[in-house]
């Protein structure tokens, strides 16, 4: 009865993915391989959990399958579970094998990361509630990053602090800001969130940036908005002596550089260079942005 399929599947694996217990039970009677690798290296366990079997699961783990066993993706059954959002399958883990929440996939994410990431509400308070708070790890930077705002109320009420940062130094405001979560952002902003915190690392060479800095270099004239309604100091620099309005220059962001002005964002600010907002756009040619500034200035092209 180990006979594979041309996957690698065996009759076990196969009864697994449609959860019938009964052909289970008489499989396991015959002392088949409980860790068997299938396709995309799945056991029968973690092919279980993925499509949220709960006896079939229990069987298995009472039979002595191994819940810490990773796939090729370098997935447990937890992973797999809460990903699905199979909330029976999660307690059921947990309750047999509670480290395993703290295990890393491939791509160094924990089973509670990854159902933030799907915006698996039920699961990740089951985790969180079974941990603690203090293993959330980035659940709420994903979670605000792909805009799940329940996930992200529950994290916050859950008690996962809101500044929090993650290993990047980004904080959730800053993925929320970054791919324009706007229901997040308001979320985040009424639990405290620091709409002025830098980002301490970020990819494509900007560091040290303030958020809305981040979202004038992006144009997102939305989010600018609620960042400065949320508190967004707006001649903030970073680490350069840069504003917003230096961003939104250099990035040729006309209908942010506008938005900025209109709140009153100063277009004589000098970075550490002593440059302005309009010698950016100068040396970069932006011509309407060169136009607006001048206009804010009462000064003209030399």
């Amino acid at each position: 009865m180990s006979t594979m399929d041309h996957s690698g599947d065996t009759p076990l694996h196969q009864a697994c993915e449609l959860g019938q217990t009964h052909s289970i039970e008489q499989l396991l009677a015959r002392s088949v391989d409980l860790e068997a690798e299938g396709e995309d290296g799945l056991t029968a366990l973690t092919l279980a959990a993925l499509y949220g079997h709960h006896d079939a699961c229990a069987l298995l783990l009472a039979a002595g399958a191994d819940p810490a066993h990773y796939d090729d993706h370098g997935n447990t059954a937890l992973h797999l579970g809460a990903m699905r959002g199979h909330g029976e399958v999660v307690r059921l883990l947990l309750d047999h094998a509670p480290q395993t929440a703290l295990m890393f996939n491939r791509e160094g994410l924990r089973p509670v990361v990854l159902a933030a990431i799907e915006g698996q509400a039920e699961c990740v308070k089951t985790i969180i509630q079974r941990l603690g708070p203090e293993q959330a790890d980035e659940a709420l930077h994903q979670a605000a990053a792909f805009g799940h705002a329940e996930v992200v109320g529950l994290l916050l009420a859950l008690g996962v602090p809101v500044n929090l940062p993650d290993r990047g130094g980004r904080r959730a405001l800053h993925w929320a800001a970054q791919e324009a979560r706007l229901e997040v952002i308001d979320l985040l902003l009424s639990a405290g969130a620091d709409p002025n915190e830098a980002v301490v690392v970020v990819p494509e060479g900007l560091y040290d940036n303030t958020i809305l800095g981040l979202a004038a270099a992006d144009g997102r004239v939305d989010v600018i908005s609620k960042l400065l309604a949320g508190g967004a100091k707006i001649d903030t620099t970073d680490r350069d002596g840069l504003t917003a309005l230096h961003w939104a220059a250099i990035f040729n962001r006309l209908e942010a550089v506008s938005a900025l002005l209109a709140a009153g964002a100063s277009p004589a600010a000098r970075d550490k260079r002593g440059l302005r907002p309009l010698d950016h756009a100068r040396r970069r040619r932006r011509v309407r942005v060169i136009r607006l500034l001048e206009a804010a200035e009462g000064v003209t092209t030399p």
